[in-house]
């Protein structure tokens, strides 16, 4: 069915995760676009925190992180904090 699809294509997706600290709330947006092309999103709004005490950590079940190189993400966190 359309959960199968869904789930095929995400086999092998590209993932981009954003987390934006906005002075005690955090907002986090996970945009995922499958092998097949389908995008699909996730995300969390306004979850309360220490605004002083931001983490991030990735937690997965059965699933293989791989992440750009570290300049990769330094030039991401440049651009997006220049807006």
């Amino acid at each position: 069915g359309e959960w199968a699809t869904w789930l095929a294509g995400m086999n092998g997706a590209k993932v981009q995760v954003y987390v934006a600290n906005q002075n005690g709330k955090v907002n986090i947006l996970a945009v995922m676009v499958g092998t097949t092309g389908q995008v699909s999103t996730q995300y969390y709004l306004d979850i309360p925190v220490e605004a002083d005490d931001v983490n991030v950590d990735f937690t997965v079940d059965s699933s293989c992180l791989k992440f750009d190189s570290a300049s990769s993400a330094r030039k991401h966190y440049t651009r997006a904090h220049r807006r």
